[in-house]
């Protein structure tokens, strides 16, 4: 790799991590051990662990992808949702337009904000560049305002809408604007002096998109009457309606050509026949409403943004889905191609702007007695009882051989979110919608304790591997420890600055791992609750788990992505494990080797060596009284 090379992979991480990296610099070693091994930053982070120069904990990310992603780089800045977003015409710019009632203007190389615009009273729901560039067109509330493009002041405003504006745009000479409202109409106005010169009248309810043909000589629009109709901008006379379709329509663009149209609803596109006004395609695959869509320069291909949280690219000639971009953690409302085609600007109401690269894409048992649908179960540590929570507002234990009954714990109880099984088996844990949870004996279903002490919903909880305490997560920000016994809180944990999804113990007790709606996994020291370390991902974090072994754990995110990662620089102490006892004998299964040996009476409650792997574990001063060897065969390999 030569030195130019090497600069240009420092480049990429940059720009690419640079939201991270203003919000926390000491992630730079970190984010360079993410990239791709091939990669200068990799290489570099991997010569400070060699050397022995890297000596904070860190998180290897040991499934990471061996390639870069499509997002080239993410922009920050917005305080609220962005509606909407745009290229200047020489590509070097883009504009966006958020509900936070500004106009921001960036960088489209370093993703450098270069200016607010601020002047608007309410949200700004449309913008756009003049065809020379010197002009930014934006709609708000009832009125739509001119920016000067360099300066970033205001020009004048266009009133004349007796209702929310929802889309602009400027003819391809710049001598006529259009705007599309919620008041069922759409008006045109002189790009220049911004007088009103016509208003064109045919829709039956809100117009929410806009758009001139290539010659400026048409205008279509896209209604929630569920038509599309087509104007002539001279006369203002209404030439086809492109009706037909039961949804209500989105956005609409031209095709480079002006022979096509598309348009965008529920969960799908269309194409259209401008000349005969009949379609000629539906392109499907978003799950959610779409919410804007535009042509590449040349035409050759389409890019969709959706509710779903994803935009989705398309050939425009077979309609062909040719790849998913996927790193927004909320609805993608606005897109657009690069003058050049070679990139892709998307705006969310995860108040980021993304820049892409435009070329990356036996029977069963039946347990029946609930009422309602199931939502959550859990296996006992033994694999015998099974307890479920189901709509119907009831914990209900099963024989896990035989689907039969066992009772009910608790009837019409606020909703429970969560639940979980002791590691002995002897106790479960509830979480409910009342912000609570519950402790129950497993074998008499009493009550034992309510642990009430979080200020709103508690999402996760688990339980120490020992069974001496319980953590839980909450959308209060928090996580709490509690006594497993008795339910007493003694300790809350505090860093994550949105909701907590999840949490999970690690395999020795030592660790706590957490993920939150802030983007981060944490790992906290379960004795004390200090945080240990965290890290970024890309989207909301909804799951975690460690490894039987301890110095892996998974993080899977809204986006979709699972993370294998692995602990570094962390002493970890030896896995807590349960013995089996079955006619008066005792067994355990090594999670190490994964084979099972057998122990003496002496040995619970202390470290001992595996006699296979020689691997430390430290036994649970408790037994499960049950058959170990289903769980031996199910592992693969017996008594060693």
């Amino acid at each position: 790799m030569n030195q130019r090379e090497a600069l240009l992979d420092w480049q990429k991480l940059l720009l690419a991590e640079s939201h991270v990296l203003q919000r926390n610099p000491a992630l730079l070693f970190q984010q360079a051990a993410n990239e791709p091994d091939s990669t200068s930053p990799a290489r570099a982070a991997c010569v400070r662990i060699e050397t022995g120069l890297e000596k904070r904990p860190w998180i290897r990310y040991a499934n990471k992808p061996q390639s870069h992603s499509a997002c080239l780089m993410t922009l920050t800045g917005h305080t609220d949702g962005v509606n909407a977003c745009s290229f200047s015409p020489d590509g070097r710019r883009i504009v966006s337009a958020s509900d936070d009632n500004t106009l921001k203007l960036w960088d489209a190389e370093t993703g450098a904000e270069l200016a607010t615009l601020a002047g608007h009273t309410d949200t700004v729901r449309a913008c756009a560049f003049s065809p020379d560039g010197r002009r930014i067109l934006s709609a708000s509330w009832d009125t739509l305002k001119l920016w000067d493009a360099q300066a970033g002041s205001e020009l004048g405003t266009l009133a004349g809408h007796s209702y929310l504006v929802r889309a602009c745009a400027f003819s391809p000479d710049g001598r006529r604007i259009v705007s599309a409202s919620d008041d069922k109409t759409l008006k045109l106005w002189d790009g220049q002096t911004a007088a009103e010169i016509g208003i064109l009248v045919g829709h039956t309810s809100c117009v929410k998109a806009c758009a001139f043909s290539p010659d400026g000589r048409r205008i279509v629009s896209a209604s929630d009457d569920n038509t599309l109709k087509l104007w002539d901008v001279e006369t203002g006379v209404e030439l086809t309606t492109l009706a037909g379709y039961t949804d209500m329509w989105r956005a609409c663009a031209f095709s480079p050509d002006g022979r096509h149209i598309l348009s965008s609803s529920w969960d799908s596109l269309k194409l259209w026949d401008v000349q005969a006004g009949t379609e000629l395609a539906t392109l499907a695959g978003h799950t959610d409403w779409v919410m804007a869509c535009a042509f590449s320069p040349d035409g050759s291909r389409i890019v969709s943004a959706s509710e779903d949280k994803t935009l989705k690219l398309w050939d425009a000639h077979s309609e062909a889905e040719l790849g998913i971009l996927a790193g927004h953690t909320s609805s993608v409302r606005a897109c657009a191609f690069s003058p050049d085609g070679r990139r892709i600007v998307s705006a969310s109401d995860d108040k980021t702007l993304k820049l892409w690269d435009a070329q990356a894409g036996a029977e069963p048992i039946t347990f029946a007695g609930h009422s309602e649908q199931v939502r959550i179960w859990a296996y006992s540590p033994d694999g015998r009882r099974i307890v479920s929570v189901s709509g119907d507002d009831t914990l209900t234990l099963w024989d896990a051989q035989t689907g039969a009954e066992l009772a009910t714990l608790a009837a019409r109880m606020d909703t429970v979110r969560a639940i979980a099984f002791s590691p002995d088996g002897r106790r479960i844990v509830s979480v409910s919608w009342d912000n609570t949870l519950k402790l129950w004996d497993a074998q008499t279903e009493a009550e034992l304790a309510t642990l009430a002490d979080h200020t709103d919903t508690v999402r996760a909880i688990a339980f120490s591997p020992d069974g001496g305490c319980i953590v839980s997560a909450s959308d209060d920000k928090i996580l709490k420890l509690w006594d497993g016994q008795t339910g007493a809180n003694w300790a809350t944990l505090r860093g994550h600055s949105d909701k907590v999804w999840t949490c999970a113990y690690s395999p020795d007790g030592l660790f706590i791992l957490s993920a939150s709606e802030d983007r981060t996994v944490r790992v906290w020291d379960a004795q004390t609750g200090e945080q240990i370390w965290e890290y970024e991902l890309e989207g909301a974090g909804k799951a975690t788990a460690w490894s039987s072994r301890g110095r892996d754990l998974a993080a899977g995110d809204s986006l979709g992505h699972l993370l294998i990662l692995r602990l570094q620089n962390v002493s970890l102490g030896p896995v807590l494990v349960t013995a089996w006892r079955q006619e008066r004998r005792l067994h355990f299964g090594c999670p190490l080797c994964r084979v099972w040996s057998q122990v003496d009476a002496s040995a619970l409650g202390a470290v001992i060596p595996c006699p296979h792997c020689e691997g430390n574990v430290k036994l649970n001063p408790f037994t499960i009284e049950a058959d170990w060897r289903p769980i031996a065969m199910a592992w693969g390999k017996n008594e060693g």
